[in-house]
């Protein structure tokens, strides 16, 4: 009868474990109340979703300029613009670094491009298979296409441009020296 009893007394406590446990989990996986808008945020809050920001800016005094510029273009963008940068930026997170070169290659060369060229080549990239997508960005980041765009704007900066080897080929880029 003993044991019976510690059986249940066993079990009872089990379950009213499990009970707690399961209620504990429950509240941790129940979704909390919808945040305010910023300006219902209390300051520490707002100091969390600032707080990245704000060691970029001071970490980066060079790079403030171009963040402005983020700033200011990101807000002249209507909702289906930032959803379409959103989706960009969320596309180039997930791509390997080989991807993620190719793209930049691209980039680089469509910026260089007249208004009207970069607009056909839009239009024919819709129209491609996945195959001449993969053969155009290839080309795109070869190096007799984007070194000499590279070098250009080395020699604007004040840098040199990098010795030829014995073979002909270029040398990985490697920031200039300032002497």
């Amino acid at each position: 009868m003993k044991t019976r009893t510690l059986r249940c007394s066993l079990l009872s406590l089990l379950g009213l474990s499990l009970l707690w446990t399961g209620q504990a989990l429950a509240q941790q996986a129940a979704p909390s109340a919808p945040l305010p808008e910023w300006e219902k945020l209390t300051p520490q809050q707002r100091e969390t979703l600032i707080a990245p920001l704000r060691d970029r800016w001071n970490g980066d005094p060079q790079g403030r300029p171009r963040m402005m510029e983020h700033g200011r273009r990101w807000q002249q963008m209507t909702p289906e613009q930032r959803a379409q940068a959103r989706r960009g930026m969320h596309r180039f997170e997930h791509m390997n670094p080989e991807q993620r070169d190719r793209a930049r290659a691209l980039f680089l060369r469509m910026r260089e491009m007249p208004p009207e060229q970069r607009e056909k080549l839009r239009d024919d990239w819709k129209k491609m298979t996945r195959t001449q997508r993969h053969h155009l960005t290839g080309a795109a980041s070869s190096p007799g296409r984007n070194r000499a765009s590279l070098i250009r704007r080395r020699r604007a900066a004040g840098g040199v441009r990098p010795p030829v080897r014995a073979s002909g080929s270029w040398p990985a880029v490697r920031p200039a020296s300032r002497s």
